[in-house]
């Protein structure tokens, strides 16, 4: 995630050194102030992307339009207040235009382009449905995402709920993450029930292990919408298991 916020940065200086050469525009100590603050502004738009994205994939909810939105309405304040220093008559102050002009449509193309392009290779098939389990950087380099069909096996069982929680966001990586570590075992006395319940599941990483290991019992698992609506978006749900929002007014 952090080379994807960082991707955008890479190609936008390389963009805006590009047109300067184009069209023989030459770096001086007061533009080049401005264009390292323009650097800091992409950083910013690409994080905001990144984010936007994360939120998208935790919660199946189309949002990136909106931070588009900000994206675009913060680069055309900054775009109008500082790029109309074009026209003015000071070399000094002109070239403060120019690099303005350059540099915001630069990050703002390249946020719009790179990182939305890089998330959906990573969590996305060529026919637009969701993969199994997202690309890490550890996977691409050693050999793709393999699947832990070893249901018997508890820390298998562990792998499989952890990587569905993948790029979902820091606080929801860290409960499941938590959640799942202090899961050591299962009651035997749960294999003779036909339903088991968890109320105030959380992001249902617990609720979605014990689907795993006991895929004859149905499990239900309960919260509110807040935890429900990540829980539900996870990509390989037991057929077994079912997520439900509590009713406002249950404790």
């Amino acid at each position: 995630l952090s080379l994807i916020s960082f991707v955008p940065l890479t190609v936008s200086w390389f963009w805006i050194l590009g047109i300067m050469y184009l069209f023989d525009i030459k770096f001086n100590i007061v533009n080049i102030i401005l264009a390292t603050f323009i650097f800091g502004q992409g950083d910013d738009y690409a994080v905001f992307m990144t984010e936007g994205l994360m939120y998208e994939y935790a919660r199946g909810k189309r949002v990136l339009k909106s931070f588009k939105n900000s994206v675009a309405i913060s680069a055309l304040i900054m775009f109008v207040g500082i790029g109309t220093l074009i026209f003015a008559k000071h070399p000094a102050m002109s070239s403060l235009g120019v690099i303005v002009v350059i540099g915001m449509f630069s990050v703002v193309a390249a946020s719009f382009i790179f990182p939305p392009l890089l998330f959906d290779f990573l969590t996305k098939k060529r026919d637009g449905s969701m993969r199994a389990a997202p690309y890490t950087l550890r996977s691409l380099i050693v050999s793709g995402v393999k699947n832990a069909a070893d249901v018997s096996n508890l820390d298998c069982c562990k792998k499989i709920v952890l990587r569905n929680y993948l790029y979902k966001g820091m606080d929801v990586w860290r409960a499941v993450s938590k959640s799942l570590d202090n899961f050591v075992y299962l009651p035997e006395n749960y294999r003779n029930l036909d339903k088991i319940t968890f109320e105030n599941c959380g992001y249902g990483a617990t609720a979605f292990l014990v689907a795993l290991k006991l895929p004859d019992i149905q499990v239900v698992a309960t919260d509110t919408e807040e935890f429900i609506e990540v829980a539900r978006n996870c990509s390989e749900l037991p057929k077994n298991l079912r997520f439900e929002v509590k009713p406002d007014n249950q404790p």
